[in-house]
């Protein structure tokens, strides 16, 4: 069986013209048929939200937060009060996401919450550490 010029079976590129329905836990493309992922078995429902989307927006987020910090548009004040919402809002969303990962029973949602709780106490530990409280 010969392949089409450009195309490979594997590792490449989804086509654009395949509708596919990403798994809320590992993000892989699905059929839109499919009830299960074919990757971790996970559950494909219709209200699910994916994890990737999180990660996009957060990764979108604080990559401009940093262009601005690093191109000295943010003052000191408004960077301490931003580090402290960051470090809060992500202990917060990363406990969340554990706590889920521990109901679902999915390793990935469980990493994912620890690191992102773990990270958001290490910003609060540094900030504070850094001001003398």
């Amino acid at each position: 069986m010969k392949r089409k010029s450009g195309g490979s079976r594997r590792g490449g590129e989804a086509d654009p013209k395949i509708a596919t329905v990403d798994c809320p836990s590992c993000g892989c493309p699905n059929k839109p048929t499919d009830t299960v992922c074919m990757y971790c078995r996970g559950e494909l429902s219709a209200g699910a939200v994916s994890l990737t989307r999180y990660v996009k927006a957060y990764a979108n987020w604080f990559s401009r937060y940093l262009a601005y910090w690093m191109a000295g548009y943010v003052g000191n004040s408004i960077r301490l009060f931003a580090s402290a919402l960051m470090g809060i809002i992500l202990s917060l969303a990363g406990f969340a996401t554990a706590v889920k990962g521990l109901d679902s029973g999915s390793f990935l949602w469980f990493a994912v919450g620890a690191l992102m709780a773990l990270y958001g106490a290490a910003m609060l530990f540094n900030l504070a550490k850094r001001r003398g409280l």
